[in-house]
């Protein structure tokens, strides 16, 4: 028994009134042939229809646009799982892009006008005339940053201090970079940074040369 023939069997067992419309489309289907697959196909509100006009479309090798469709989608998603996995260089770089920390501001300090460290880390920074792009935690707009610092920085409290896009801490470890003399070198840029490495450097190496100038001063003669 062939597929069509199949089919019309299995419609005229069906008791409706539908199963005997489709068991007679399908005795004319020789005649109809596309019209009523088409006719089928439409019947969206009742699925047997659209059922049996999908099977008479893959019997006549008939490709319809939701395979096209399908086929596009897994082709697309083939090559999504063939592209190889970020490098450690591209994971890093998506980490720093999401960083409170911006390499392009000297100093940046997340706290609150009503706590006293956010404050006097505000007055270190003026005091060592350093720009410093205050991000204040009691405005609304600032209020949900504190859950990505914490996650960040691992650290609870105000005020969050950050020289040259990376994080420093709070109030103490800010005043510990400045006792130090630090605080100018780390607000830096990276190109400055790089600049005044390699010129340390040449002097480090012009210090420890040893001292080759001869004595100009003549021997005594002997007596």
């Amino acid at each position: 028994m062939g597929i069509k023939d199949s089919l019309i069997a299995a419609a005229s067992k069906t008791a409706s009134v539908a199963g005997q419309k489709i068991a007679f489309g399908l005795n004319r289907a020789d005649e109809a042939g596309g019209d009523l697959r088409d006719y089928l196909l439409t019947r969206s509100d009742r699925p047997i229809f659209r059922k049996i006009g999908e099977r008479m479309a893959k019997v006549g090798g008939v490709r319809l646009e939701d395979d096209d469709q399908s086929e596009s989608e897994l082709a697309h998603e083939s090559a999504a799982n063939a592209a190889p996995p970020p490098t450690a260089a591209e994971d890093s770089a998506a980490a720093a892009k999401k960083s409170l920390g911006d390499s392009d501001i000297a100093a940046q300090i997340y706290g609150r006008k009503s706590c006293p460290w956010t404050g006097r880390a505000i007055t270190l920074l003026n005091e060592g005339k350093v720009d410093c792009d205050f991000i204040d935690m009691d405005d609304s707009e600032n209020g949900h940053l504190e859950g990505k610092l914490v996650a960040d920085t691992k650290q609870n409290t105000v005020p969050y201090v950050y020289l040259r896009g990376e994080f420093v801490g709070g109030f103490n470890e800010l005043n510990e970079v400045v006792r130090l003399g630090d605080l100018a070198y780390r607000i830096l840029s990276a190109e400055d940074k790089k600049a005044s490495s390699a010129v340390r450097s040449h002097v480090e190496i012009a210090s420890r040369k040893p001292d080759t100038t001869e004595d100009s001063t003549p021997a005594e003669a002997p007596n």
